[in-house]
């Protein structure tokens, strides 16, 4: 049997394997009483929070609208999780072992299977914590259920709740890619040359989509927020969504006041502003130090700029002055300064 397809079931065994070392999925939830969010991490044997206190705290803000309390060890799934999947990864190395079409055939069959009835209990368990609600809760809104989203993101009174799979998840569905690719070439040749290219231009796909800083386009694009062109690199920031899309902004204060909509989908991990300096930079917006000083002509007229270091920051001020800020100092000034 050629080998190709089997060093790719060997990889999607070993990426299946990431379950008991990486969380599975996320959820993530932000509000204006959260504006740096609390979440999720659901793993194959636990439920924890993203920070200490976010479990806790989102229990605190379920018992307020009469949702049942998340206790991970009453969720039966987390303790059967983790002998399935042994089961799953055993059994895949007994099919590389034997090395049979029938095999491989049964174990994808049995892989895609238990990946299908996954999602339904997700779904299910996700419905009835979202919908039986407690009739004596504090807060009661007729008519309302906070079922999170299966994947993607969803508005539940204040709060954007977004669901999505975390690093094991998009592993393990890759293992999936993987094993219906080997499948593939085991029972159509004629399709394995085809299928060597589309991998390698899927691996170009995958590489392009990585997380990170990219160059605005001055001839087509405008701000996510106020849809003016982008035309001064100094004061340009950008962010992207979990799934990689950019959204760039034509100042500071335009993506702080973008952060703060109710339906945005802004992420606070995957946000940059530019190093106000001699030579701009992408600088991760967690890593930039903010100053306000008027003036500064920035193209929506707050006069906001960032620095990479705090050293930097410190000899701009002391030969031009300005306010030291930090990004909630950035948010709140936007929000009093265009009342938002």
């Amino acid at each position: 049997m050629k080998r190709l397809p089997q060093l790719l079931f060997i990889a999607a065994i070993l990426l299946i394997s990431s379950v008991y070392v990486f969380p599975i999925w996320k959820i993530d939830l932000r509000a204006p009483q959260y504006p740096e969010g609390i979440g999720l991490l659901i793993w194959v044997n636990q439920i924890t929070g993203q920070q200490p206190q976010d479990l806790k705290n989102i229990n605190g803000l379920n018992h307020y609208i009469g949702m049942k309390e998340i206790v991970p060890e009453s969720i039966p799934e987390l303790v059967w999780m983790p002998w399935l999947f042994g089961v799953l990864i055993v059994f895949g190395a007994f099919t590389v072992y034997k090395n049979k079409r029938s095999l491989y055939l049964l174990w994808t069959s049995s892989f895609l299977g238990l990946g299908a009835i996954g999602l339904i209990d997700f779904y299910l368990w996700g419905y009835d914590y979202g919908h039986n609600l407690n009739p004596t809760a504090p807060i009661r809104v007729p008519g309302m259920t906070y079922q999170p989203p299966l994947i993607g993101s969803k508005q539940l009174l204040n709060m954007n709740a977004l669901s999505v799979p975390d690093i094991s998840g998009i592993l393990v569905f890759l293992a999936m890619a993987l094993a219906i690719t080997a499948l593939i070439l085991l029972f159509n040749k004629k399709l394995s040359g085809k299928l060597h290219l589309l991998l390698f231009l899927s691996f170009l796909g995958l590489q392009s989509c990585e997380k990170g800083p990219k160059e605005p386009d001055l001839k087509l694009d405008s701000c996510a927020y106020c849809e003016m062109k982008i035309t001064q690199l100094p004061f340009v920031s950008q962010s992207q969504t979990v799934y990689g899309k950019p959204y760039f902004f034509d100042s500071i204060e335009c993506m702080a006041a973008y952060s703060q909509k109710s339906d945005t989908d802004f992420v606070l991990e995957y946000a940059w502003v530019t190093h106000f300096g001699t030579q701009p930079e992408w600088v991760p917006i967690q890593q930039a130090y903010f100053i306000h000083n008027k003036e500064i002509k920035s193209p929506m007229g707050l006069s906001l700029v960032a620095f990479k270091s705090e050293a930097e920051l410190l000899e701009f001020k002391k030969t031009y002055g300005g306010e030291t800020l930090n990004w909630n100092d950035v948010k709140q000034f936007v929000s009093a300064s265009w009342n938002l």
